[in-house]
């Protein structure tokens, strides 16, 4: 019985270690995107700033 804890421990444990690898993988990529976002918003408010100029 205590042989079958141990091991339904390590099973968990390494569950645990699993998941906190894929919430690292998720917050960097997060971020990564968060940061893309970031660059087209301001890509497109100078597209828009260009063509506003040329109109005046």
């Amino acid at each position: 019985m205590e042989r079958c804890h141990e091991e339904k421990m390590r099973d968990l444990e390494a569950q645990d270690r699993e998941l906190d690898e894929k919430r690292r993988v998720l917050k960097a990529e997060k971020a990564e995107w968060e940061e893309h976002q970031k660059l087209d918003a301001s890509k497109k408010m100078e597209k828009k700033k260009k063509a506003g100029k040329t109109y005046f």
